[in-house]
């Protein structure tokens, strides 16, 4: 066959699978009505079971058909609808005519772990004792933690006891988020472990012993509370520590603090302080008093402190006096620091006739420097009395001491400063650009194999031939450089397409395991992970609001939401003070990680999930560090302020880990934009396209990028990227990597890249320490983020995009082709420097050189119809198959949008894919040049981005 003949049936076979794909896509909406007729068919006859306790005629035959559906049915009507035990039975009967139960204790011996985990998710249906027995058997020899998991859970449901040390024993050897999730299934067997308590305590291994301190948390009795006291001395700190947590938490009056305040270790003698802020007596106070010159217990002795008072304000006055009168300057700087929470009943002190004691204690606050208190109260009081007193106590300071002016300069409002005759503070310098500091000699290597490498091979093979003259020889070049052109957009396709059936793999893999976890499951106590929801805010007022709103209303068991104010210009921290009724607290802050200062911490009561920093500029990774300073959970997701995650985002994510073999130590979402959608009160309501073009044109973008590429490279465990919309990480492994990099921080540097750099050394640190990991992504965590409309706005979020991936390839150079980091090393980080960083020049001379050759007519027409089909056929068939993958098992879009998304996916190849590759060009010139830093994106807000209802 011919060079034309081969180009002409490539071009047709590309074509015909483009409308191949298009009309499945298209059609996806008629199948699943199929697969929902199954399903109604199903919950029908399961209610004409329930309800008469006669089967239909049909149902033997409709279970062979249809077993798994009828299974998944019955499985979600049990779950959330509590059956009385003669409908229970007759489903039962009706399974075990049809030896369904026989089929899934065969599944149980499968070697596929899905069948196997699927079999222990519906057996409960059919609680025979065989099956009962079975899966007993099962958890002795099961490998698969996920699998495990879904047997002990199996077991449970049955409920049997006698099952209860087999799935104790299984924790053994175990790792720590296996233990934990199957802790909250054994805490519905708490009277049969009670019975076993005496043996079980008189075991050795670490995870045995973990769960009887659990388990002594949930059930206290006095063997309970002797088996803690005997635990706290153990050799193995991690046990100690959390045997004396629980007995401070659970038995705080059982505690000997006056040994353990003097305790040799340094959390135990924090937490029997912080403890004794739970029992707000004088021998409290007493004891508190005399440690406080303690500088390791310090923080903790005036939290309690705090605490007593709050909760017993008869106390106030002894720890002022305390306060006046005690002599050790730490003890008294502690002391300063409680009475300055209690500013606002100070003050009112003042116009008493006995204000003596309250002068001098606000005299010392001031002294302190614990000025903030003081500021906020005279620039909210309404009292001119309180006002005119406090002023002169202000003035009488300042002639002593004139340094204390610099904060009342910059808080006090302008009025009480000129009562004061202080002038204002001047406008804060304007603070210095964060810049990345590339490797610049290894920058330049990067431009110059990417602009000259294929060029100068191309001249190599052009000169190589003979030639008649100049215009032959340039003809030649042309063609040859077409001819790799073509073999590029080729190669890359071909990767793409790989990557998309690794994709497929995974969803469908993920979608089978989540049909497996219902939601009397995943709710159960310590099933899955505890998350932190740290969100920066950087002059985010337009859609603050609207994103706190949305992350309050998630469905998870265990998660607190963080919103760091980053020094924000407009009114960010004041509609969230405003909205939410926030007021100032005071709450301990570990220095894991170096950040700006932190300014006020903001809750309140009526939102116990809700934590607001409010802290100086220092860009979007340093915010990041000081809410994972603040975070108390395992885990904790970075989410952009200009998000909205979908009610169901974290449980998705979540379930992931759940089936993990390694420990997951980050995962990522899946990222749709906002525009166009309906949002009420924080919540989506409504998904449609963004009516923009070039919000759309990024519409299938993400999509692209995500379901053809995260998705697959997870399964290749070579993910080295996350959405820095949403991100899921292991606080633990976080912090042991110094956080995100900041120049605060260990590394001393900048990046505006900080979610890719944060996993690229995750995978390098582990790698390096032979520690077992895998970064997850799930394709149904939906995260729903503005996207910029104007061409403007784009250009600089592609800017810091591609200058982020350029810094991070060259601080992490010595990973690129070494089998030292596994698929990272080999597979990941030579995808990104050939097609990421070094392809967008080749791309920009591939399509100049193309351009060049149709205006001579130096290109012929087989040559044209490959460049055709490899560049823009095939990449309409790789974003419709990433389409497809999208809504796998779930429809996002109504049909009018499906046909403008094909539309957008053949029209973005004539102009906005080459746009975006000049616009990484661009990027990497700027790099080169220094320019840039964290920058700022114009936000229209979620409720106009969105539409508002």
């Amino acid at each position: 066959m011919s060079g034309a003949a081969t180009a002409w049936l490539l071009f047709f076979i590309v074509l015909g699978l483009d409308a191949v794909a298009a009309v499945v896509f298209l059609s996806a909406r008629l199948r699943r009505a199929g697969v929902e007729r199954t399903r109604a068919r199903a919950r029908s006859l399961i209610a004409e079971l329930t309800g008469t306790g006669m089967p239909a005629a049909d149902l033997p035959r409709f279970i062979r058909r249809s077993r798994w559906i009828f299974l998944e049915e019955c499985a979600r009507i049990t779950d959330s609808v509590a059956l009385s035990a003669a409908q229970r039975s007759a489903i039962q009967d009706a399974l075990v005519q049809a030896r369904v139960d026989v089929a899934l204790i065969r599944d149980l011996h499968s070697r596929s772990g899905y069948r196997r985990a699927r079999a222990a998710t519906f057996l409960p249906l059919v609680p025979t004792r065989a099956a009962s027995i079975s899966l007993i058997r099962a958890v002795e020899t099961e490998r698969r933690h996920g699998v495990k998991l879904l047997l002990a859970e199996g077991l449970t449901r049955m409920g049997e006891d006698f099952a209860v040390p087999s799935i104790i024993d299984s924790l053994a050897g175990e790792p720590r988020l296996y233990q934990r999730s199957l802790w909250g299934l054994l805490m519905e067997f708490g009277d049969s472990i009670a019975t076993l308590f005496p043996l079980l305590a008189q075991r050795e291994e670490k995870e045995i012993q973990s769960f009887l301190i659990h388990y002594a948390s949930h059930y206290p009795s006095t063997e309970a509370r002797d088996y803690l006291v005997s635990r706290v001395d153990s050799p193995d700190l991690d046990i100690s520590h959390m045997a004396f947590g629980v007995l401070a938490s659970a038995y705080p009056s059982s505690l000997d603090h006056e040994r353990y305040l003097g305790h040799d270790d340094f959390f135990i003698r924090n937490l029997a302080a912080e403890s004794l802020g739970s029992q707000p007596t004088a021998r409290s106070l007493a004891l508190l008093f005399d440690h406080l010159d303690d500088a390791l217990t310090r923080r903790s002795s005036v939290l309690a402190l705090t605490a007593i008072v709050r909760a017993r304000p008869q106390h106030f006055r002894a720890v002022m006096l305390r306060c006046l009168n005690d002599p050790r300057p730490m003890a008294h700087a502690a002391l300063v620091e409680v009475l300055s929470t209690y500013v606002d009943y100070l003050m009112g002190k003042l116009l008493l006739p006995d204000s003596q004691a309250a002068e001098r204690v606000l005299k010392e606050i001031i002294e302190h420097g614990k000025t903030s208190e003081v500021i906020n109260f005279l620039n909210r009081n309404a009292d001119p009395q309180i006002e005119t007193r406090a002023l002169s106590l202000l003035k009488e300071l300042l002639a002593q001491d004139p340094s204390a002016a610099e904060k009342l300069r910059s808080y006090l409002s302008p009025r009480l400063l000129e009562a004061l005759q202080l002038p204002p503070a001047p406008p804060p310098a304007q603070a210095t650009k964060r810049r990345e500091h590339p490797d610049l000699p290894l920058l330049y290597t990067f431009l110059v194999v990417g602009v000259g490498l294929v060029p100068a091979v191309c001249v190599a093979l052009t000169l190589s031939g003979t030639f008649a003259g100049f215009g032959e020889m340039v003809q030649r070049f042309l063609a040859v450089f077409n001819s790799a052109f073509a073999a590029y957009a080729l190669t890359l396709n071909a990767l793409y397409f790989l990557l998309l059936a690794f994709s497929f793999l995974g969803v469908r893999d993920q979608a089978r395991k989540a049909g497996l976890m219902g939601n009397s499951f995943l709710f159960k106590e310590n099933v899955v992970p505890s998350i932190s929801i740290i969100t920066p805010a950087f002059n985010e007022e337009a859609s603050i609001v609207e994103n706190v709103n949305s992350l309050l209303t998630l469905r998870y068991p265990d998660y607190e939401v963080i919103v760091v104010n980053d020094g924000s210009k407009d009114h960010t921290l004041d509609v969230l003070i405003s909205y939410f009724g926030l007021e100032r607290t005071d709450v301990f802050i570990h220095r894991y990680l170096s950040t700006q200062e932190i300014r006020g911490v903001y809750a309140n009561k009526l939102y116990p999930e809700l934590l607001v920093i409010d802290k100086e500029n220092g860009g979007k990774a340093d915010s990041l560090n000081a809410g994972i300073n603040v975070a108390r959970k395992e885990y904790f997701a970075g989410i952009d302020a200009d998000s909205m995650l979908e009610r169901d985002a974290l449980l998705n994510l979540a379930g992931l880990f759940l089936f993990a073999d390694e420990e997951v130590v980050a995962a990522g979402g899946n990222i749709f934009p906002v525009n166009g959608c309906t949002v009420r009160k924080g919540a989506l309501v409504e998904t449609r396209i963004p009516r923009h073009p070039i919000a759309r044109f990024q519409t299938i973008e993400y999509i692209r990028a995500f379901m053809a590429g995260r998705v697959g490279w997870a399964r290749l465990k070579s993910l080295l990227i996350i959405s820095g919309a949403f991100g899921v990480f292991h606080r633990r492994r976080v912090v042991d990597a110094h956080g995100y990099l900041t120049r605060s921080e260990h590394y001393l540097k900048d990046t505006v890249g900080e979610d890719m750099e944060l996993v690229v050394r995750l995978t390098r640190r582990l790698r390096e320490s032979k520690t077992p990991f895998s970064v997850q992504y799930a394709y149904n965590a939906n995260c729903w983020t503005e996207v910029p409309e104007k061409l403007k706005t784009l250009n600089r979020q592609r800017d810091r995009w591609h200058r982020g991936l350029l810094d991070i390839m060259t601080f992490h150079s010595h990973m690129i082709f070494n089998p030292r980091y596994g698929r990272s090393g080999l597979i990941g980080f030579p995808y990104f420097l050939i097609f990421e960083v070094l392809g967008p020049w080749f791309e920009a001379e591939g399509f100049v050189v193309l351009i060049a050759s149709l205006a001579l007519g130096a290109i012929g027409i087989p040559l044209f119809l490959l460049i055709f089909t490899a560049t823009v056929l095939l990449g309409v068939l790789v974003s419709l198959a990433s389409l497809m993958i999208a809504e796998y098992r779930k429809e996002y879009f109504p049909l009018r949008d499906k046909v403008m998304l094909v539309f957008y996916s053949i029209l973005e190849n004539f102009g906005f894919r080459q746009l975006m590759s000049l616009l990484r060009v661009r990027g990497f010139v700027r790099m080169l040049a220094r320019v840039g830093g964290w920058g700022q994106m114009e936000r229209r807000g979620l409720g106009t981005a969105a539409k508002k209802t």
